[in-house]
Protein backbone atom coordinates (compact mmCIF):
# COMPACT_ATOMS: atom_id res chain seq x y z
CA UNK A 1 0.00 0.00 0.00
CA UNK A 2 1.30 3.31 -1.45
CA UNK A 3 2.09 5.91 1.05
CA UNK A 4 -0.86 8.32 -0.14
CA UNK A 5 -2.87 5.56 0.77
CA UNK A 6 -1.76 5.69 4.43
CA UNK A 7 -1.71 8.91 5.30
CA UNK A 8 -5.32 9.17 3.34
CA UNK A 9 -6.70 6.67 6.31
CA UNK A 10 -4.74 7.81 9.02
CA UNK A 11 -6.31 11.50 8.33
CA UNK A 12 -9.66 9.48 8.36
CA UNK A 13 -9.24 7.46 11.36
CA UNK A 14 -7.74 10.70 12.85
CA UNK A 15 -11.52 12.33 12.02
CA UNK A 16 -13.25 9.66 13.97
CA UNK A 17 -10.90 9.88 16.79
CA UNK A 18 -12.08 13.47 16.86
CA UNK A 19 -15.82 12.89 16.84
CA UNK A 20 -15.78 10.13 19.18
CA UNK A 21 -14.07 12.40 21.51
CA UNK A 22 -17.09 15.34 20.74
CA UNK A 23 -19.44 12.12 21.28
CA UNK A 24 -17.50 11.37 24.88
CA UNK A 25 -16.59 8.22 23.41
CA UNK A 26 -12.96 8.01 24.67
CA UNK A 27 -12.63 4.06 24.21
CA UNK A 28 -13.51 4.52 21.12
CA UNK A 29 -11.41 7.98 20.55
CA UNK A 30 -8.36 6.27 21.41
CA UNK A 31 -8.78 3.07 19.29
CA UNK A 32 -9.51 5.48 15.91
CA UNK A 33 -6.05 7.32 17.39
CA UNK A 34 -3.82 4.40 17.76
CA UNK A 35 -5.31 3.20 14.18
CA UNK A 36 -4.40 6.42 13.05
CA UNK A 37 -0.50 6.36 14.18
CA UNK A 38 -0.34 2.84 12.99
CA UNK A 39 -0.90 4.10 9.49
CA UNK A 40 0.94 7.27 10.05
CA UNK A 41 4.22 6.77 12.84
CA UNK A 42 4.41 10.64 12.55
CA UNK A 43 1.24 11.92 12.87
CA UNK A 44 1.68 14.40 15.42
CA UNK A 45 -1.79 15.32 16.07
CA UNK A 46 -2.63 11.82 16.88
CA UNK A 47 0.08 11.50 19.43
CA UNK A 48 -0.71 14.89 21.15
CA UNK A 49 -4.47 14.13 21.27
CA UNK A 50 -4.04 10.83 22.57
CA UNK A 51 -2.11 11.93 24.92
CA UNK A 52 -4.14 14.48 26.14
CA UNK A 53 -7.07 11.79 26.22
CA UNK A 54 -5.10 9.77 28.80
CA UNK A 55 -4.51 12.65 31.05
CA UNK A 56 -8.15 13.36 31.19
CA UNK A 57 -8.64 9.49 31.65
CA UNK A 58 -6.10 9.73 34.43
CA UNK A 59 -3.76 6.98 32.37
CA UNK A 60 -0.55 8.78 32.94
CA UNK A 61 1.50 6.27 32.15
CA UNK A 62 0.92 6.08 28.66
CA UNK A 63 -0.22 9.48 28.37
CA UNK A 64 3.69 10.08 29.05
CA UNK A 65 4.40 7.41 26.41
CA UNK A 66 2.40 9.27 23.48
CA UNK A 67 3.24 12.90 24.71
CA UNK A 68 7.13 11.94 24.64
CA UNK A 69 6.62 11.27 21.41
CA UNK A 70 4.61 13.70 20.33
CA UNK A 71 7.63 16.10 21.86
CA UNK A 72 10.45 14.01 19.86
CA UNK A 73 7.97 14.64 16.79
CA UNK A 74 7.06 18.60 16.97
CA UNK A 75 10.08 19.82 19.55
CA UNK A 76 8.96 23.22 18.65
CA UNK A 77 5.15 22.56 20.07
CA UNK A 78 5.33 24.71 23.29
CA UNK A 79 1.52 23.08 23.59
CA UNK A 80 3.63 19.61 23.30
CA UNK A 81 6.04 20.47 26.17
CA UNK A 82 3.59 21.79 28.22
CA UNK A 83 1.28 18.52 28.02
CA UNK A 84 4.30 16.54 28.00
CA UNK A 85 4.92 18.96 31.69
CA UNK A 86 1.43 17.51 32.98
CA UNK A 87 1.81 13.52 32.65
CA UNK A 88 5.62 14.02 34.09
CA UNK A 89 4.00 16.43 37.22
CA UNK A 90 1.12 13.78 37.60
CA UNK A 91 3.91 10.94 37.92
CA UNK A 92 5.96 13.25 40.30
CA UNK A 93 8.48 13.34 37.97
CA UNK A 94 9.30 17.07 38.63
CA UNK A 95 12.57 17.81 37.49
CA UNK A 96 11.98 16.15 33.32
CA UNK A 97 8.61 18.39 34.16
CA UNK A 98 10.19 22.03 34.75
CA UNK A 99 12.40 21.11 32.12
CA UNK A 100 9.48 19.84 29.85
CA UNK A 101 7.42 23.12 30.60
CA UNK A 102 10.85 25.70 30.48
CA UNK A 103 10.90 24.47 26.84
CA UNK A 104 6.96 25.75 26.63
CA UNK A 105 7.69 29.40 27.70
CA UNK A 106 10.73 29.25 26.21
CA UNK A 107 8.75 28.48 22.66
CA UNK A 108 6.24 30.75 23.28
CA UNK A 109 6.61 33.73 25.92
CA UNK A 110 2.79 34.41 26.35
CA UNK A 111 2.02 31.29 27.23
CA UNK A 112 0.61 32.32 30.88
CA UNK A 113 -0.54 29.01 31.90
CA UNK A 114 2.99 27.27 31.44
CA UNK A 115 4.12 30.31 33.15
CA UNK A 116 1.93 29.17 36.19
CA UNK A 117 2.99 26.00 36.62
CA UNK A 118 6.23 26.44 35.88
CA UNK A 119 6.35 28.38 39.10
CA UNK A 120 4.04 25.73 40.97
CA UNK A 121 6.88 23.07 39.80
CA UNK A 122 9.74 25.41 41.18
CA UNK A 123 8.10 26.03 44.36
CA UNK A 124 8.46 22.45 45.14
CA UNK A 125 11.77 21.82 44.18
CA UNK A 126 12.80 24.79 46.31
CA UNK A 127 13.46 27.37 43.92
CA UNK A 128 11.12 30.08 44.88
CA UNK A 129 12.66 32.85 43.19
CA UNK A 130 12.87 31.53 40.07
CA UNK A 131 9.22 30.35 40.86
CA UNK A 132 8.61 34.30 41.74
CA UNK A 133 9.29 35.36 38.62
CA UNK A 134 7.54 32.66 36.37
CA UNK A 135 4.37 33.66 38.67
CA UNK A 136 4.60 37.58 38.41
CA UNK A 137 5.00 36.61 34.39
CA UNK A 138 1.58 34.67 34.45
CA UNK A 139 -0.47 37.09 36.27
CA UNK A 140 1.03 39.71 33.93
CA UNK A 141 0.10 37.86 30.90
CA UNK A 142 -3.50 36.58 32.54
CA UNK A 143 -4.55 39.12 35.58
CA UNK A 144 -7.33 36.48 36.57
CA UNK A 145 -4.95 33.65 36.78
CA UNK A 146 -6.01 32.56 40.63
CA UNK A 147 -3.49 29.99 40.64
CA UNK A 148 -0.70 32.28 40.34
CA UNK A 149 -1.49 34.86 42.55
CA UNK A 150 -2.69 31.87 45.47
CA UNK A 151 1.46 30.55 44.61
CA UNK A 152 2.94 33.84 44.84
CA UNK A 153 1.28 34.38 48.48
CA UNK A 154 1.98 30.91 49.72
CA UNK A 155 5.51 30.79 48.48
CA UNK A 156 6.73 33.75 50.97
CA UNK A 157 6.26 35.98 53.83
CA UNK A 158 3.65 39.06 52.79
CA UNK A 159 5.15 42.25 53.55
CA UNK A 160 3.78 46.07 53.62
CA UNK A 161 4.81 46.29 49.67
CA UNK A 162 3.11 42.93 48.93
CA UNK A 163 -0.54 44.75 49.50
CA UNK A 164 -1.12 45.49 46.07
CA UNK A 165 -1.03 41.45 45.43
CA UNK A 166 -3.74 40.92 48.20
CA UNK A 167 -5.59 43.67 46.85
CA UNK A 168 -5.80 42.53 43.23
CA UNK A 169 -7.10 38.61 44.72
CA UNK A 170 -9.57 41.09 46.63
CA UNK A 171 -11.01 42.57 43.58
CA UNK A 172 -11.09 39.25 41.57
CA UNK A 173 -13.55 37.49 44.29
CA UNK A 174 -15.39 40.97 44.03
CA UNK A 175 -15.77 40.91 40.32
CA UNK A 176 -18.19 38.14 40.65
CA UNK A 177 -16.48 36.46 37.83
CA UNK A 178 -14.57 33.84 39.86
CA UNK A 179 -15.82 30.19 39.97
CA UNK A 180 -16.61 28.63 43.69
CA UNK A 181 -13.63 26.88 43.57
CA UNK A 182 -11.17 29.91 42.15
CA UNK A 183 -12.61 31.78 45.22
CA UNK A 184 -12.00 29.52 47.31
CA UNK A 185 -8.15 29.47 46.62
CA UNK A 186 -8.37 33.25 46.25
CA UNK A 187 -9.39 33.11 50.38
CA UNK A 188 -7.34 30.85 51.43
CA UNK A 189 -4.14 32.78 50.07
CA UNK A 190 -5.73 35.92 51.02
CA UNK A 191 -6.04 34.42 54.73
CA UNK A 192 -2.19 33.60 54.40
CA UNK A 193 -1.53 37.62 53.47
CA UNK A 194 -3.21 39.01 56.07
CA UNK A 195 -1.85 36.68 58.68
CA UNK A 196 1.38 37.65 57.17
CA UNK A 197 0.56 41.10 57.77
CA UNK A 198 -0.63 40.19 61.34
CA UNK A 199 -4.08 41.49 60.60
CA UNK A 200 -5.36 38.22 62.30
CA UNK A 201 -9.60 39.18 62.43
CA UNK A 202 -9.65 39.74 58.71
CA UNK A 203 -7.50 36.42 58.02
CA UNK A 204 -9.84 34.21 60.11
CA UNK A 205 -12.37 36.02 58.24
CA UNK A 206 -11.14 34.96 54.76
CA UNK A 207 -10.26 31.47 56.49
CA UNK A 208 -14.18 31.50 57.78
CA UNK A 209 -14.98 31.95 53.96
CA UNK A 210 -12.57 29.73 52.16
CA UNK A 211 -14.12 26.73 54.58
CA UNK A 212 -17.71 27.68 53.78
CA UNK A 213 -16.75 27.36 49.84
CA UNK A 214 -15.30 23.82 50.72
CA UNK A 215 -17.71 22.83 52.46
CA UNK A 216 -20.33 23.58 49.37
CA UNK A 217 -18.17 22.55 46.63
CA UNK A 218 -17.42 19.18 48.86
CA UNK A 219 -19.40 16.02 48.15
CA UNK A 220 -18.90 14.59 51.55
CA UNK A 221 -20.72 14.46 55.12
CA UNK A 222 -18.99 14.35 58.21
CA UNK A 223 -20.55 11.77 60.38
CA UNK A 224 -19.11 11.72 63.97
CA UNK A 225 -20.90 8.35 64.93
CA UNK A 226 -19.76 6.49 62.25
CA UNK A 227 -15.80 8.11 62.72
CA UNK A 228 -15.82 7.89 67.15
CA UNK A 229 -16.86 3.80 65.19
CA UNK A 230 -13.98 3.36 63.70
CA UNK A 231 -11.58 4.13 66.26
CA UNK A 232 -13.16 1.97 68.35
CA UNK A 233 -13.31 -1.09 65.63
CA UNK A 234 -9.99 -0.18 64.84
CA UNK A 235 -9.06 -0.57 69.01
CA UNK A 236 -11.53 -3.98 68.97
CA UNK A 237 -9.48 -5.48 65.63
CA UNK A 238 -6.16 -4.55 67.06
CA UNK A 239 -6.01 -6.00 71.04
CA UNK A 240 -3.48 -6.11 73.03
CA UNK A 241 -3.27 -9.74 73.15
CA UNK A 242 -3.14 -9.88 69.46
CA UNK A 243 -0.45 -7.29 69.60
CA UNK A 244 1.58 -9.33 71.89
CA UNK A 245 1.59 -12.23 70.68
CA UNK A 246 2.63 -11.23 66.86
CA UNK A 247 1.87 -13.19 64.00
CA UNK A 248 4.57 -16.15 62.53
CA UNK A 249 4.91 -15.19 58.94
CA UNK A 250 5.31 -11.19 59.59
CA UNK A 251 7.97 -9.47 57.52
CA UNK A 252 11.31 -8.79 59.33
CA UNK A 253 12.27 -5.92 57.02
CA UNK A 254 14.09 -3.38 59.19
CA UNK A 255 13.74 -0.38 55.95
CA UNK A 256 10.35 1.38 56.45
CA UNK A 257 10.45 4.22 59.20
CA UNK A 258 6.82 5.66 59.77
CA UNK A 259 6.12 9.28 60.50
CA UNK A 260 2.47 9.53 61.58
CA UNK A 261 0.54 12.26 63.74
CA UNK A 262 -2.34 14.38 62.85
CA UNK A 263 -2.41 16.34 60.16
CA UNK A 264 -0.38 19.98 60.23
CA UNK A 265 1.38 18.49 63.08
CA UNK A 266 4.87 18.61 61.52
CA UNK A 267 5.30 15.45 60.08
CA UNK A 268 6.74 17.09 56.81
CA UNK A 269 8.95 18.67 58.82
CA UNK A 270 10.46 15.63 60.08
CA UNK A 271 10.51 13.41 57.16
CA UNK A 272 12.73 16.03 55.57
CA UNK A 273 15.25 16.20 58.83
CA UNK A 274 15.57 12.24 58.25
CA UNK A 275 15.78 12.43 54.39
CA UNK A 276 18.72 14.45 54.82
CA UNK A 277 20.39 11.95 55.67
CA UNK A 278 22.50 10.50 53.10
CA UNK A 279 21.10 7.00 53.89
CA UNK A 280 17.93 7.96 53.85
CA UNK A 281 15.19 8.13 51.21
CA UNK A 282 11.50 10.03 51.70
CA UNK A 283 9.08 8.34 50.17
CA UNK A 284 6.45 10.73 50.67
CA UNK A 285 3.09 10.15 51.61
CA UNK A 286 1.57 6.51 50.42
CA UNK A 287 -1.83 4.79 51.24
CA UNK A 288 -0.97 1.78 51.17
CA UNK A 289 -1.71 0.86 54.78
CA UNK A 290 -4.80 2.87 55.11
CA UNK A 291 -5.86 1.46 52.15
CA UNK A 292 -5.53 -2.49 53.84
CA UNK A 293 -6.85 -2.06 58.07
CA UNK A 294 -9.70 -4.33 57.01
CA UNK A 295 -7.35 -7.18 55.72
CA UNK A 296 -8.52 -10.55 57.38
CA UNK A 297 -6.15 -11.28 60.30
CA UNK A 298 -5.01 -14.65 57.62
CA UNK A 299 -3.43 -12.26 55.27
CA UNK A 300 -1.89 -9.83 57.45
CA UNK A 301 2.00 -11.57 57.36
CA UNK A 302 1.96 -11.04 54.09
CA UNK A 303 1.41 -7.10 53.66
CA UNK A 304 4.61 -6.15 55.19
CA UNK A 305 6.82 -8.16 52.11
CA UNK A 306 4.66 -6.59 49.72
CA UNK A 307 4.98 -3.42 51.24
CA UNK A 308 8.91 -3.19 51.25
CA UNK A 309 8.28 -4.96 47.71
CA UNK A 310 6.55 -1.82 46.25
CA UNK A 311 8.67 0.25 48.06
CA UNK A 312 12.41 -0.70 47.85
CA UNK A 313 12.15 0.28 43.57
CA UNK A 314 12.31 3.72 44.46
CA UNK A 315 15.39 4.14 46.22
CA UNK A 316 17.22 0.32 46.20
CA UNK A 317 20.76 1.66 47.95
CA UNK A 318 18.81 3.40 50.69
CA UNK A 319 18.95 1.99 54.17
CA UNK A 320 15.78 3.55 56.05
CA UNK A 321 12.58 4.74 53.67
CA UNK A 322 10.26 6.95 55.76
CA UNK A 323 6.61 6.97 54.53
CA UNK A 324 5.13 9.73 56.03
CA UNK A 325 1.80 9.68 55.96
CA UNK A 326 0.04 11.23 58.76
CA UNK A 327 -3.37 9.20 59.19
CA UNK A 328 -0.87 5.95 59.60
CA UNK A 329 -1.21 6.70 63.22
CA UNK A 330 -4.57 4.71 62.64
CA UNK A 331 -3.14 2.36 61.31
CA UNK A 332 0.01 1.59 63.81
CA UNK A 333 -1.76 -1.77 64.75
CA UNK A 334 -1.35 -3.22 61.36
CA UNK A 335 2.01 -2.00 60.42
CA UNK A 336 3.60 -3.33 64.12
CA UNK A 337 1.74 -6.77 63.19
CA UNK A 338 3.08 -7.33 59.79
CA UNK A 339 6.00 -5.03 59.82
CA UNK A 340 7.65 -5.98 63.34
CA UNK A 341 10.88 -4.53 63.03
CA UNK A 342 9.30 -0.99 61.21
CA UNK A 343 10.29 2.46 63.08
CA UNK A 344 7.15 4.27 63.87
CA UNK A 345 7.76 8.09 64.87
CA UNK A 346 4.83 10.18 66.51
CA UNK A 347 5.12 13.73 65.92
CA UNK A 348 2.31 15.57 68.36
CA UNK A 349 1.59 19.45 68.01
CA UNK A 350 -0.08 21.72 70.35
CA UNK A 351 -3.37 21.20 69.66
CA UNK A 352 -5.32 24.57 69.36
CA UNK A 353 -2.36 24.83 66.73
CA UNK A 354 -2.77 21.77 64.89
CA UNK A 355 -6.15 22.62 64.33
CA UNK A 356 -6.32 26.28 63.63
CA UNK A 357 -3.78 25.14 60.56
CA UNK A 358 -6.02 22.21 59.78
CA UNK A 359 -8.49 25.23 59.37
CA UNK A 360 -6.22 27.41 57.70
CA UNK A 361 -4.51 25.03 55.10
CA UNK A 362 -5.85 24.51 51.43
CA UNK A 363 -5.37 20.81 51.22
CA UNK A 364 -5.57 19.28 47.87
CA UNK A 365 -7.27 16.42 49.27
CA UNK A 366 -8.88 17.83 52.55
CA UNK A 367 -10.10 15.04 55.28
CA UNK A 368 -13.89 15.13 55.71
CA UNK A 369 -14.25 17.08 58.63
CA UNK A 370 -11.39 19.94 57.60
CA UNK A 371 -13.83 22.28 56.74
CA UNK A 372 -15.68 22.86 60.05
CA UNK A 373 -14.34 24.22 63.37
CA UNK A 374 -15.84 21.60 65.39
CA UNK A 375 -15.46 18.51 63.26
CA UNK A 376 -11.82 19.69 63.39
CA UNK A 377 -11.72 19.35 67.38
CA UNK A 378 -13.66 16.26 67.24
CA UNK A 379 -11.10 14.66 64.53
CA UNK A 380 -8.15 15.34 66.80
CA UNK A 381 -9.76 13.97 69.93
CA UNK A 382 -10.29 10.51 68.02
CA UNK A 383 -6.68 10.89 67.32
CA UNK A 384 -5.60 11.87 70.81
CA UNK A 385 -8.07 8.55 71.95
CA UNK A 386 -6.45 6.61 69.58
CA UNK A 387 -2.87 7.27 70.01
CA UNK A 388 -3.72 7.11 74.21
CA UNK A 389 -4.48 3.27 72.80
CA UNK A 390 -1.64 2.84 71.32
CA UNK A 391 0.66 4.15 74.19
CA UNK A 392 -1.04 1.73 76.29
CA UNK A 393 -1.11 -1.93 74.56
CA UNK A 394 2.05 -1.36 72.63
CA UNK A 395 6.21 -1.67 74.14
CA UNK A 396 7.12 1.87 75.31
CA UNK A 397 10.42 1.44 72.48
CA UNK A 398 7.54 0.47 69.76
CA UNK A 399 6.86 4.43 68.89
CA UNK A 400 9.21 7.83 69.32
CA UNK A 401 7.38 10.52 70.42
CA UNK A 402 8.27 13.63 69.16
CA UNK A 403 7.35 17.07 70.64
CA UNK A 404 6.94 19.46 67.78
CA UNK A 405 7.50 21.95 70.19
CA UNK A 406 10.61 20.71 71.83
CA UNK A 407 11.93 19.97 67.97
CA UNK A 408 11.86 23.36 67.42
CA UNK A 409 13.19 24.96 70.79
CA UNK A 410 15.77 21.87 71.05
CA UNK A 411 16.54 20.94 67.33
CA UNK A 412 19.83 18.96 67.21
CA UNK A 413 18.65 17.21 70.75
CA UNK A 414 16.07 15.90 68.72
CA UNK A 415 17.06 15.31 65.82
CA UNK A 416 19.77 12.92 67.11
CA UNK A 417 16.77 10.94 69.23
CA UNK A 418 15.23 10.60 65.72
CA UNK A 419 18.55 9.35 63.81
CA UNK A 420 19.40 6.62 66.65
CA UNK A 421 16.02 6.07 67.02
CA UNK A 422 16.05 5.10 63.50
CA UNK A 423 18.78 2.95 63.69
CA UNK A 424 21.22 4.85 61.78
CA UNK A 425 24.35 6.62 62.34
CA UNK A 426 24.66 10.32 62.95
CA UNK A 427 24.75 12.97 60.18
CA UNK A 428 25.31 16.54 60.44
CA UNK A 429 23.26 17.28 57.01
CA UNK A 430 20.44 16.43 59.49
CA UNK A 431 20.33 19.80 61.14
CA UNK A 432 20.19 21.16 58.31
CA UNK A 433 16.79 20.17 56.54
CA UNK A 434 16.18 23.61 54.64
CA UNK A 435 18.92 22.24 52.27
CA UNK A 436 17.38 19.49 51.32
CA UNK A 437 16.65 19.27 46.94
CA UNK A 438 14.01 16.64 47.63
CA UNK A 439 11.10 17.49 45.74
CA UNK A 440 8.32 18.68 48.25
CA UNK A 441 4.56 18.33 46.96
CA UNK A 442 2.95 19.50 51.09
CA UNK A 443 1.49 22.57 51.59
CA UNK A 444 4.11 23.15 54.00
CA UNK A 445 6.90 23.07 51.04
CA UNK A 446 7.71 27.13 52.00
CA UNK A 447 7.98 26.56 55.44
CA UNK A 448 10.00 23.45 55.80
CA UNK A 449 12.75 25.03 53.19
CA UNK A 450 13.63 27.53 55.70
CA UNK A 451 15.92 27.54 58.56
CA UNK A 452 14.05 26.40 61.70
CA UNK A 453 11.73 29.12 63.64
CA UNK A 454 9.88 29.67 66.12
CA UNK A 455 7.20 31.76 64.90
CA UNK A 456 4.71 28.83 64.21
CA UNK A 457 4.37 28.24 68.15
CA UNK A 458 1.24 29.33 70.03
CA UNK A 459 0.20 30.87 66.50
CA UNK A 460 -3.63 30.22 67.62
CA UNK A 461 -3.07 32.75 70.31
CA UNK A 462 -3.26 35.59 67.41
CA UNK A 463 -6.70 34.01 66.39
CA UNK A 464 -7.72 33.73 70.41
CA UNK A 465 -11.06 35.96 70.11
CA UNK A 466 -12.01 33.91 66.39
CA UNK A 467 -10.79 30.35 66.88
CA UNK A 468 -14.29 29.29 68.34
CA UNK A 469 -14.82 25.96 68.35
CA UNK A 470 -11.14 24.78 67.25
CA UNK A 471 -10.53 25.41 71.58
CA UNK A 472 -12.52 22.17 72.07
CA UNK A 473 -9.31 20.44 71.15
CA UNK A 474 -7.42 22.10 73.94
CA UNK A 475 -4.22 24.23 74.15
Amino acid sequence: MDKTSDSRKALAHLAAARFAMKAGQLGLAAESYRRAIDCEPELVEAHSELGILFLKSSDFNSALEVLRRASELSPSSAAGWFNLGLALIELRQLREARNALEKSVALDSSFGLAHALLGNVLQKLGGFEAAEQQLREAIALQPERVGAYVDLIRGRRMTEADRPWLKSLESLIRSGRLNMTDARAAFYALGKGFEDLSEYEVAMGCYDQANRLALQLSRRRFERDRYGERTDSIMARFSAELLHEGLSDACLDETPVFVVGMLRSGTTLVEQILSSHPEVYGAGELSFFLERLDTPLSEIGSIGSDYVRRLQPASPGAKRIVDKMPHNYAAIGLIRLSLPNARIIHVQRTPADTCLSIYATPFLAAPEFGHDKSHIAFAYREYVRLMDYWRTVLPPSAILHVEYERLVEDQEAETRRMVEFSGLDWSESCLHPELNQRAIETPSRWQVRQPMYRSSIGRWRNFEPWMGALMEAGT
